[in-house]
């Protein structure tokens, strides 16, 4: 009998040691894929602004490109109403 509570005083500790290491792979894999998300969603955060900057680059050489056509325009008419 005494072997018995022995026994199952044994096994009661065994269940309790793997429902520990049960919810704590749970956890472990639910803080894997939390951090996966938030890579995720920082990759695509980065990408979006390389995206902006990229088109404000561009905006900024056309308003370069409006500039220098403005300016070359008005050379052109300078020239044209200098008396010779």
């Amino acid at each position: 009998m005494k072997n018995i509570k022995i026994i199952s005083i044994i096994l009661f500790m065994l269940l309790i040691s793997l429902s520990i290491v049960s919810a704590t792979n749970n956890t472990t894999s639910i803080e894997k894929q939390t951090i996966t998300t938030q890579s995720s969603t920082l990759v695509s955060t980065i990408n979006e602004t390389n995206n902006m900057d990229q088109k404000i680059d561009n905006d900024n050489i056309n308003k370069k490109s409006i500039i220098n056509k403005s300016t070359t325009t008005q050379k052109q008419s300078q020239q044209i109403n200098e008396p010779k």
